[in-house]
């Protein structure tokens, strides 16, 4: 949704802030040559482009794509996008889960809960009480 609201705002807006500001003329050079030679790939793909990730819709719109292409490429690449960084998170899951152990056993939110006091083993409760008959 931000990268469709960047690019109505470059459609818009974008030729006359880049001809006031030569310094964003100068830096957005990388995004207008990838966008002359890959402009499919480049909307496609631009989420996983790391220093020019926001900055590359308010760009594109300032070229000769249509509104609609961008919007469908967009949405394509978004469900990509979405999948690939929800399967590398479920697995970097089931990795650290298989790393740890069965973390189930553990107290919940004692490992990962930043301030407080970390505690593997089994909870005080857990403990089996000794009879002091038994002594």
């Amino acid at each position: 949704m931000g990268d469709q609201l960047y690019f109505y705002i470059g459609r818009f807006r974008g030729k006359g802030l880049l001809e006031k500001r030569p310094v964003w003329r100068s830096k957005s050079e990388k995004v207008f040559l990838l966008m002359e030679k890959y402009d499919m790939w480049l909307i496609l793909g631009f989420r996983f482009l790391y220093g020019i990730r926001t900055v590359t819709p308010f760009l594109i719109s300032t070229g000769s794509i249509s509104s609609s292409r961008f919007l469908i490429l967009n949405m394509l690449g978004a469900s990509v996008w979405a999948v690939v960084v929800g399967t590398m998170g479920y697995l970097f899951g089931h990795a650290l889960e298989v790393m740890i152990g069965n973390i189930k056993h553990y107290e919940p939110g004692s490992v990962t809960s930043p301030g407080k006091r970390s505690r593997i083993g089994p909870r005080r409760s857990e403990v089996p009480r000794q009879d002091l008959a038994s002594w």
